[in-house]
């Protein structure tokens, strides 16, 4: 109880100012120019965007169950706001997500690739950050002695076994990140802003 108690407040802490942060940010990135600048990405690297952008949509999904105040499936004008909405560069508001204009605002609608792109885009940067604060010899790896937060972090959660998801002894950063935005979503059920749990 006290360590969910625990998880639930640092997530708070630390996700509010995280992405409200980035959400409220003159951000001008398009899904196309970041895509472009992109090198070539290894198998890891693929699989590790696999696991990110099925967080995002989940984190969308928690999102957009929470704008649906009267839990009929759609977004109406009356549950949420233009500036709720908008992301800087990429939708202006309600109008973006309503692909055919019926005034309502479906799923399907609301999972824009566009969107999901800026916030893989957005989220990564933030799970690094988290990772290298606790891989102190650079090696993009978590070893023992480096373990032990991140081990705890994730113990309510037993089937990933810690974060270390193949039980070779060593986190990686994808096993971290894959990890992670798995149980995000868990956060955001009862705040009101996306932010990101601290570790």
């Amino acid at each position: 109880m006290k360590r969910a108690f625990l998880l639930s407040t640092l997530a708070g802490l630390f996700l509010t100012s995280a992405l409200s942060a980035c959400q409220n940010s003159p951000v001008q990135l398009s899904a196309n120019r970041l895509s472009a600048q992109a090198a070539p990405r290894s198998a890891a690297a693929i699989r590790s965007d696999e696991g990110l952008r099925k967080g995002v949509i989940e984190l969308r999904k928690v999102r957009f169950s929470k704008w649906d105040k009267n839990v009929n499936g759609v977004l109406t004008r009356d549950e949420v706001t233009d500036q709720d909405m908008a992301l800087p560069g990429v939708i202006s508001g309600f109008k973006d997500y309503d692909s055919n204009g019926d005034g309502q605002i479906t799923l399907t609608e609301f999972l824009r690739e566009d969107v999901i792109v800026f916030w893989m885009n957005l989220i990564r940067p933030k799970v690094d950050e988290l990772f290298s604060k606790h891989d102190r010899d650079g090696n993009r790896l978590l070893t023992v002695g480096e373990q032990d937060k991140v081990k705890l972090f994730f113990s309510p959660w037993p089937k990933l076994k810690g974060g270390d998801l193949n039980q070779d002894g060593v986190i990686t950063f994808s096993e971290f990140e894959d990890a992670y935005l798995e149980v995000l979503p868990f956060f955001q059920q009862p705040v009101d802003r996306q932010a990101l749990p601290s570790i």
